[in-house]
Protein backbone atom coordinates (compact mmCIF):
# COMPACT_ATOMS: atom_id res chain seq x y z
CA UNK A 1 0.00 0.00 0.00
CA UNK A 2 2.65 2.35 0.98
CA UNK A 3 4.55 2.06 -2.89
CA UNK A 4 1.01 2.47 -4.16
CA UNK A 5 0.56 5.87 -2.41
CA UNK A 6 4.07 7.01 -3.31
CA UNK A 7 3.30 6.09 -6.71
CA UNK A 8 0.11 7.84 -6.78
CA UNK A 9 1.53 10.83 -5.34
CA UNK A 10 4.73 10.92 -7.86
CA UNK A 11 2.05 10.84 -10.66
CA UNK A 12 -0.04 13.53 -9.09
CA UNK A 13 2.72 15.89 -8.39
CA UNK A 14 4.04 15.50 -12.07
CA UNK A 15 1.11 16.37 -13.48
CA UNK A 16 0.53 19.08 -11.37
CA UNK A 17 3.88 20.58 -12.29
CA UNK A 18 3.88 20.17 -15.52
CA UNK A 19 3.59 23.21 -18.06
CA UNK A 20 0.83 22.26 -21.05
CA UNK A 21 2.50 24.65 -24.10
CA UNK A 22 0.45 25.02 -27.11
CA UNK A 23 1.02 26.16 -30.75
CA UNK A 24 -1.94 27.89 -32.54
CA UNK A 25 -1.64 28.57 -36.17
CA UNK A 26 -4.50 30.80 -37.29
CA UNK A 27 -5.17 32.10 -41.34
CA UNK A 28 -7.77 33.05 -43.63
CA UNK A 29 -8.80 30.64 -46.76
CA UNK A 30 -8.55 34.09 -48.83
CA UNK A 31 -4.26 33.86 -47.33
CA UNK A 32 -4.02 29.90 -48.11
CA UNK A 33 -0.99 30.94 -50.67
CA UNK A 34 0.47 32.40 -47.16
CA UNK A 35 -0.79 29.69 -44.78
CA UNK A 36 0.98 27.55 -42.93
CA UNK A 37 3.91 27.42 -41.57
CA UNK A 38 4.73 23.61 -41.51
CA UNK A 39 4.59 23.24 -37.24
CA UNK A 40 4.17 19.79 -37.05
CA UNK A 41 7.89 19.13 -36.37
CA UNK A 42 7.84 21.37 -33.08
CA UNK A 43 8.46 19.32 -29.82
CA UNK A 44 7.86 20.07 -26.21
CA UNK A 45 3.96 21.06 -27.16
CA UNK A 46 0.70 20.71 -29.18
CA UNK A 47 0.00 22.15 -32.09
CA UNK A 48 -3.06 22.90 -33.92
CA UNK A 49 -3.98 25.03 -37.12
CA UNK A 50 -7.38 26.66 -37.51
CA UNK A 51 -8.92 28.87 -40.48
CA UNK A 52 -10.51 32.28 -39.28
CA UNK A 53 -13.73 31.60 -40.40
CA UNK A 54 -13.97 28.79 -37.60
CA UNK A 55 -12.96 30.88 -34.64
CA UNK A 56 -14.64 32.79 -32.74
CA UNK A 57 -16.63 36.70 -33.27
CA UNK A 58 -14.74 37.71 -30.59
CA UNK A 59 -11.08 36.30 -31.72
CA UNK A 60 -11.67 37.38 -35.13
CA UNK A 61 -12.56 40.80 -34.08
CA UNK A 62 -9.02 41.25 -32.42
CA UNK A 63 -6.37 39.78 -34.98
CA UNK A 64 -5.45 42.63 -36.97
CA UNK A 65 -3.64 40.49 -39.63
CA UNK A 66 -3.28 36.86 -40.56
CA UNK A 67 -1.38 34.35 -40.53
CA UNK A 68 -0.87 34.27 -36.53
CA UNK A 69 0.49 31.96 -34.72
CA UNK A 70 0.40 31.84 -30.39
CA UNK A 71 2.20 29.92 -28.10
CA UNK A 72 0.19 29.37 -24.71
CA UNK A 73 1.30 28.43 -21.36
CA UNK A 74 -1.14 26.71 -18.96
CA UNK A 75 -3.75 28.89 -21.55
CA UNK A 76 -2.21 31.89 -21.38
CA UNK A 77 -0.65 33.79 -24.06
CA UNK A 78 2.75 33.84 -23.82
CA UNK A 79 4.09 35.05 -27.51
CA UNK A 80 2.21 35.66 -30.57
CA UNK A 81 3.77 36.51 -34.03
CA UNK A 82 1.46 37.99 -36.41
CA UNK A 83 2.42 39.06 -39.72
CA UNK A 84 2.00 42.41 -41.28
CA UNK A 85 0.92 44.61 -43.96
CA UNK A 86 3.11 41.55 -46.29
CA UNK A 87 0.43 39.07 -45.34
CA UNK A 88 3.13 36.43 -44.69
CA UNK A 89 5.07 34.74 -41.50
CA UNK A 90 8.32 36.48 -41.21
CA UNK A 91 9.24 33.50 -38.46
CA UNK A 92 10.76 30.23 -38.91
CA UNK A 93 9.93 26.66 -36.99
CA UNK A 94 13.75 26.50 -35.46
CA UNK A 95 12.70 30.11 -33.81
CA UNK A 96 9.34 29.27 -32.70
CA UNK A 97 11.13 26.30 -31.23
CA UNK A 98 14.01 28.07 -29.75
CA UNK A 99 10.92 30.03 -28.38
CA UNK A 100 9.28 27.15 -26.80
CA UNK A 101 12.50 25.60 -24.99
CA UNK A 102 12.86 28.96 -23.27
CA UNK A 103 9.90 28.99 -22.43
CA UNK A 104 10.21 25.59 -20.89
CA UNK A 105 13.40 26.29 -18.82
CA UNK A 106 11.64 28.99 -17.19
Amino acid sequence: MKKFLTILFLLFSTTLFAQEIKVIQVNAEWNSANTRLDLDQLTGCTYQFGWLKHQSKTIQDELISVPVVFILKNGEIVKKYQAGISLKLKISLEEIQQEINAIKED
